[in-house]
């Protein structure tokens, strides 16, 4: 990579990243090339610089729109659907595809108790409903499990399968397994554990969205045609966009996607892009257990 390339990219990481969020990232950064410098043994070297490339931008196929009729989302709060895959969800819907969200958790900090907890819940789910009564007139579901806080696992896989069940989704789009936030983790492995123990889903292929991180794509979705209607959607999470403008974030993101599409021919001078991890059931649960198996996420 050239070194204009790479400032540019620098930048608009600066830029994507809110202050708390760039002094980590630095940190990171100057710790990383601390331990190049002090580290002598090549092997280690070799495995770190392979666990990054992993990340690194590589041309990836762009599609006008997922080849599914029911497709079903896993989002962990109220906007992550919208922030990973709105457009390439609103796509999906005027091609005449079922599309619905679950969300899982309720939304509020675990530090949030009694009536100001409830009532900022209730805000959250009312813009979630708003946003899908614009998106496609469907109703989403709620969990509404607590955020961040212990839950029963097995009485929760229980009933996201019911969920998952009652939908017969053919594809099913879920937090990248690489996403930071707990939450996303969860949301992952618990659909993970879904895929696992339920014979006979008749889902095709799981479609790992980003919200908070960079990943590893190898397909893309040109959102370029809705991305004002997908902006216009974020615009409706008030309550979030008042602690961070995430409208501007997610249009950040999809610009700065086309980065990893930058070979791909595009009828548009100035693309949006969403980015995808896709893999069929199998190959997705033998990831979430390479990935996981040593983290405590409940």
């Amino acid at each position: 990579m050239n070194k204009t390339i790479k400032g540019v990219l620098n930048r608009i990481t600066k830029t994507l990243l809110p202050d708390d969020y760039q002094k980590i990232y630095l940190l990171r950064s100057k710790l990383y090339s601390q331990f190049l410098l002090a580290n002598k043994n090549s092997d280690n070297i070799n495995e770190v610089i392979a666990a990054t490339r992993f990340l690194s931008p590589t041309d990836v196929e762009v599609k006008e729109c997922p080849e599914y009729k029911n497709i079903l989302i896993l989002a962990p709060h109220q906007d992550d659907d919208i922030i990973g895959c709105g457009g390439t969800l609103l796509k999906s819907s005027k091609s005449g595809s079922d599309v619905h969200t679950i969300y899982l958790t309720d939304g509020a900090s675990p530090k949030m108790t009694g009536k100001s907890r409830t009532q900022y819940i209730n805000i959250r789910n009312q813009e979630a409903e708003k946003v899908w009564e614009k998106l496609n007139g469907s109703k989403p579901t709620f969990m509404n499990l607590p955020t961040r806080q212990d839950i029963d696992v097995n009485a929760t896989i229980i009933q996201l399968r019911k969920l998952i069940i009652e939908r017969n989704p053919d594809c099913v789009f879920v937090p990248h397994f690489l996403e930071l936030p707990l939450d996303h983790k969860r949301t992952a492995y618990l659909f993970a554990e879904v895929l696992r123990t339920t014979p006979k889903l008749n889902i095709q292929e799981v479609w790992s969205y980003q919200v908070t991180s960079m990943i590893a794509p190898n397909i893309g979705i040109d959102i370029t045609d809705v991305e004002q209607t997908k902006y216009d959607l974020m615009l409706l999470w008030e309550s979030q966009n008042k602690m961070f403008n995430y409208a501007h974030r997610a249009r950040g993101l999809n610009a700065a996607n086309t980065f990893y599409t930058q070979y791909t021919k595009s009828s548009h001078t100035n693309p949006y892009i969403e980015l995808f991890f896709v893999t069929a059931p199998k190959q997705y649960i033998e990831l979430i257990n390479s990935f996981y198996e040593n983290e405590a996420l409940f």
